[in-house]
């Protein structure tokens, strides 16, 4: 998932701590219809410190609901695609189900059709080509995904 990287004044809280990897809250992104999205700063007790997503998403109400979150987010940790973020973890804390993502650096492309319609100036040919064939290549990737035994995961 790509967010435009937001600069923030006030200082990081930490908001968890996981198997000694502390993340950091640097600033809230935004509600999305699954939840809110955090931007976070992700520091490792030894090593380097960087930034990724994390999803706070809507607590399951149902067993059903909560298992098929875990389902899904089973399926995105196989995908491993250049043009798809990587999730890295699952978290549960206080209650809420965390998605921890990779952060990728630059403009969404929500931000990019936003500012083309502001201006109201057409996209060239060529984006609009190079965007449409690295969202069928990652779909093509995802759907045709298959797990260790060969088995189709159906996504």
């Amino acid at each position: 998932m790509s967010i435009d990287r937001p600069e923030s004044s006030t200082p990081p809280r930490l908001l968890f701590c996981v198997d000694g990897i502390r993340y950091e809250l640097l600033r809230e992104l935004g509600q999305r219809s699954t939840g809110e999205v955090l931007l976070a700063r992700r520091r490792f007790a030894k090593g380097p410190a960087g930034c990724v997503l994390l999803k706070r998403l809507s607590r399951p109400t149902s067993d059903k609901q909560r298992q098929r979150l875990e389902q899904e987010i089973q399926l995105a940790f196989r995908l491993h695609h250049p043009a798809i973020a990587q999730v890295y973890q699952w978290v549960l804390h206080g209650g809420r189900p965390y998605v921890v993502m990779e952060y990728v650096e630059g403009r969404s492309l929500e931000t990019v059709l936003s500012l083309a319609a502001m201006r109201q100036r057409p996209l060239s040919e060529a984006f609009v080509c190079h965007v449409a064939s690295e969202v069928a290549d990652a779909l093509h990737y995802a759907h045709t995904r298959s797990d260790e035994q060969e088995r189709f995961l159906g996504i």
